[in-house]
């Protein structure tokens, strides 16, 4: 087993280097291939370990520095875009039913009654007609959110 060891140590020491060298990738692509073929070889497993640790130490460092929402490496650059549209979507939803409920307050008055329901939202229920203004209300302020959320992490 000895002998083993001895004969990847050439190969080790080049890891060793690359690792100084800087080129991380090719030093642990070198050491996994003497462990494929060695598996009880201590001095590559040792070299793996350490470099394994020092790529988790810089992962724990950028995780800790992140402060926005959109700083990850993995957020796509089509998720800001993706914001936006719902704000404007949520925006223009709105306004349709806030128009809606306008133009049926002014033909009825604001505090008549409406019935509403039957198919999706279960049996019918009689609603003042300012109650419809509840749900414009809340997608504005959802679109606000979205298209804050996007003028702010937007990529630039």
């Amino acid at each position: 087993m000895r002998t083993q060891q001895s004969q990847s140590l050439p190969e080790v020491e080049q890891a060793h280097e690359l690792l100084k060298q800087g080129r991380r990738e090719e030093a642990y692509a070198l050491v996994c291939d003497v462990l494929k073929r060695q598996p009880a070889n201590i001095e590559a497993r040792a070299l793996r370990d350490r470099i394994d640790a020092e790529d988790f130490r810089v992962a724990v460092v950028r995780e800790r520095e992140r402060k926005d929402i959109f700083e990850d490496e993995d957020v796509s650059p089509i998720l800001p875009i993706g914001v936006l549209i719902i704000g404007i979507v949520a925006a223009l939803v709105a306004s349709y039913l806030a128009f809606r409920a306008i133009r049926l307050g002014f033909q009825i008055g604001f505090t008549a009654e409406v019935e509403m329901g039957g198919r999706w939202l279960g049996a019918p229920s009689k609603f003042p007609v300012h109650n419809l203004f509840i749900t414009p209300v809340l997608l504005y302020f959802v679109s606000g959110i979205c298209i804050y959320a996007y003028r702010r992490y937007r990529p630039r």
